[in-house]
């Protein structure tokens, strides 16, 4: 009988952008991606005071997803998704004891079963948010040990800051079909073990010196 693995599981796996797969050192500079990791809570850090803006996405104001996209956008790049619950299902979830500097906190500040808000860890039990409360409607830092936040804190969700290194392209290219070939690798009787291992003869010699 013939393994097959389904092409849809295949590309799954490949573009799960870090969420299982994560490069050996040698591919990636550890340094590169501790600074964008700084990058990005300085830059939160420098908006503390602009003021809650619903539906806001700019330095006239901020929502706190709104916040959040603004960060990904102009810190690293990327596009994610507008909403606090489609952030919250769109980042691999972690429990609040896996929680790392610059890791999304989400919470379900109105006992709704939703997530209504997010912020960004800032580590030693800290995060920078764009709050709507009275108190202070605005960017600031709040305690995620505080009774309100400890209650509303549902999960959170981990940021892979490695792939807005230089890690692109030919170097993304050659891991990610050595990690295809290590799944085929289950399937003997496979086809695409075959082309995979012949694409890393191809590919490995030139792609390695870059």
């Amino acid at each position: 009988m013939k393994h097959i693995i389904p092409i849809s599981t295949l590309l799954l796996l490949l573009v799960l952008d870090g969420c299982i797969f994560t490069p050996p050192e040698g591919y990636y500079d550890r340094s590169e991606v501790s600074a964008k990791r700084l990058q990005i809570l300085e830059m939160a850090k420098s908006y503390i005071g602009t003021p809650y803006r619903y539906a806001g996405m700019g330095e006239g104001g901020f929502d706190c997803s709104g916040f959040i996209c603004y960060l990904f956008k102009h810190g690293l790049g990327k596009k994610i998704p507008r909403t606090s619950e489609a952030q919250s299902e769109f980042f691999f979830k972690i429990s609040k004891d896996e929680l790392q500097k610059g890791d999304l906190l989400f919470f379900d500040t109105s006992n709704s079963g939703k997530i209504t808000h997010v912020g960004l860890y800032l580590g030693g039990g800290k995060f920078i948010h764009a709050s709507s409360g009275r108190r202070s409607r605005c960017v600031t830092i709040s305690n995620l040990n505080s009774r309100f936040y400890q209650k509303a804190f549902r999960w959170g969700g981990r940021v892979n800051y490695l792939f807005a290194t230089k890690f692109t392209q030919s170097h993304t290219v050659l891991y990610f079909l050595k990690a295809a070939s290590t799944v085929a690798s289950s399937y003997p009787k496979c086809w695409i073990k075959s082309v995979l291992n012949f694409s890393l003869d191809s590919l490995v010699g030139s792609i390695e010196r870059i």
